[in-house]
């Protein structure tokens, strides 16, 4: 938990991995945990003030800015668990496992969910390069579309606030905020939860591939992981996979949680409140 508030990031900017670095450092003490980024997100981060709360919460607040992802993850290169600071490969098209048609023993859940789909996403956001005639940022807005979707499910628009002193504060963080979001949403999501032998193996974002077995599905399915859990019972010891849409993503609810909608979000606020005309 961190305890005491303080200030990260700087007036001009400091890069959102130090950031997070820094707010670890502060908590657990330096070189307790250390971050790794495979590729760094080229974002810098503004002057802000952390909060109270879980560090872990803390941190994310960082990553779900620009739908980046922040977990443990298997480096092969160190043969160990580290903290990575990571963009998903939502364009990740080969497959890490086949699993055969007697490979698997049974599909617990299958379905396909549609009401989570949005396929034009507006984000509004401050621009700081360009002031109004009272000296403030001019809001911003600028759009992510896919029209394939928009032809099979018709117009889904989620709007997405950013804050006045949000970091989000230029064109291309704005834009990469846009694209991923919808890259994550745009399509409906297959969701499978299927029990295999014990696969100590695998790891969140894997991709498989489970051949038709004409009893369960008389098609392949390509699949990602999202979740898996290993039991160990008097029968022996199998893995449940929870797997969910084609490539990888950063999930649903969490972008949900953004969309500019009473109770969860701010909705767009382009201009201010009007002059009052009332005599008093």
């Amino acid at each position: 938990i961190i305890e005491t508030e303080a200030t990260y990031g700087s007036g001009g900017g400091t890069a959102a991995e130090t950031v997070i670095q820094d707010i670890i450092d502060d908590t657990l003490g330096a070189g307790v945990v250390t971050l790794y980024t495979p590729t760094s997100p080229g974002w810098a981060v503004l002057e802000y003030n952390s909060e109270q709360q879980a560090i872990l919460d803390e941190i994310s607040k960082v990553s779900d800015q620009i739908g980046w992802q922040l977990r443990y993850k298997w480096d092969s290169g160190t043969s160990a668990f580290r903290l990575t600071f990571y963009s998903p490969d939502r364009t990740k098209s080969t497959v890490d496992y086949q699993f055969g048609a007697d490979d698997y023993f049974d599909f617990s859940t299958l379905s396909i969910a549609i009401d989570d789909i949005r396929n034009v996403i507006p984000v509004t956001w401050s621009d700081p390069t360009t002031l109004d005639s009272s000296g403030q940022p001019i809001r911003t807005t600028t759009t992510a579309t896919n029209g394939a979707s928009v032809t099979s499910y018709g117009r889904r628009v989620m709007p997405i606030s950013e804050a006045a002193t949000s970091n989000i504060n230029t064109l291309t963080e704005a834009q990469t905020l846009a694209d991923n979001c919808l890259s994550d949403l745009a399509e409906p999501t297959a969701i499978l939860s299927v029990d295999i032998p014990f696969f100590p193996f695998v790891d969140l974002d894997d991709r498989y591939l489970f051949v038709a077995d004409s009893y369960h599905t008389d098609t392949d399915i390509t699949l990602t992981v999202v979740g898996f859990r290993h039991t160990v019972g008097v029968t022996g010891v199998k893995t449940q996979l929870q797997l969910r849409g084609s490539v990888p993503t950063r999930g649903t609810t969490s972008w949900m949680q953004m969309g500019g909608t009473n109770g969860l979000a701010p909705k767009v606020r382009m201009f201010g409140p009007l002059a009052s005309t009332m005599n008093l």
